[in-house]
């Protein structure tokens, strides 16, 4: 057991990996109650970065799946060679599987520790993504690998589980337009920015920006126009009502 158990146990589940067997144990746990929302911070996810947030800090992207991919393809073939269902066959099965499973625990681990680096190392209690439907955008040919191998949706439902757990706040906003907003005077982008414009310049108040940044900047904003009835401690900068229309 990796660590004690909290609460009382309520359930077990046995998992068969291809690394041996574990036991989930399921312990029922009191509410946490919310703490008073007081320092937000907004996340832009992307593929070139894992993420870039409202203070302008980026966090690389590993991409685990692109790194196993060489040793991927040489198990895959080695098991191709082999007779269906002979003990080499089934050794080689095993090594393909090991693989696979030790490329998901390395995206797991990163992305436990990014989470709660956001919410305690950095000391906010509130966190704010993009309500991003996922399973729409890896049907793009050119992007769907690399959207699988971020797992956004993994992402999402540990910020969502941390922040339950331990009384802090998770929101999702619309994620209409935030990358073809200006943060300083929330005028639109009269030209539409490909995925290759790495910048936003505002023809309007001549902002510029890291496209990322004030995507998440927008994320920020539109977060805490959405919860004006909330009472926030602590300005967390100028909102407004912008308008993703304008």
């Amino acid at each position: 057991m990796h660590r004690s158990l909290q609460g009382d146990p309520k359930e077990v589940t046995l998992v068969k990996k291809a690394s041996g067997w574990y036991a989930h144990i399921s312990c029922e746990l009191p509410d946490t109650p919310k703490v008073e929302p007081t320092d937000a911070i907004a996340v832009d996810v992307g593929t070139t970065h894992y993420l870039t947030t409202s203070e302008g800090e980026k966090e690389d992207n590993p991409r685990w799946y692109r790194q196993a991919e060489g040793l991927l393809r040489k198990h895959s073939k080695d098991l191709s060679r082999k007779k269906k269902g002979s003990q080499r066959w089934q050794k080689q099965k095993h090594k393909l599987a090991l693989h696979h499973e030790r490329t998901t625990n390395k995206r797991k681990d990163f992305i436990g520790k990014l989470v709660y680096k956001l919410y305690h190392h950095q000391k906010n209690n509130v966190l704010v993504a993009e309500d991003l439907r996922v399973s729409n955008m890896i049907q793009n040919k050119h992007l769907s690998k690399s959207i699988s191998d971020a797992s956004w949706v993994t992402f999402f439902e540990w910020c969502a589980s941390i922040a339950e757990r331990d009384g802090l706040h998770f929101h999702q906003v619309d994620p209409k337009n935030t990358s073809q907003t200006c943060s300083a005077c929330g005028q639109k982008s009269q030209k539409k920015l490909s995925l290759a414009i790495r910048t936003f310049n505002c023809q309007f108040c001549g902002t510029s920006l890291d496209r990322d940044h004030n995507a998440a900047l927008n994320i920020l904003l539109r977060a805490a126009c959405a919860h004006r009835g909330e009472r926030w401690v602590t300005n967390l900068t100028e909102t407004r009502n912008l308008s993703v229309d304008r």
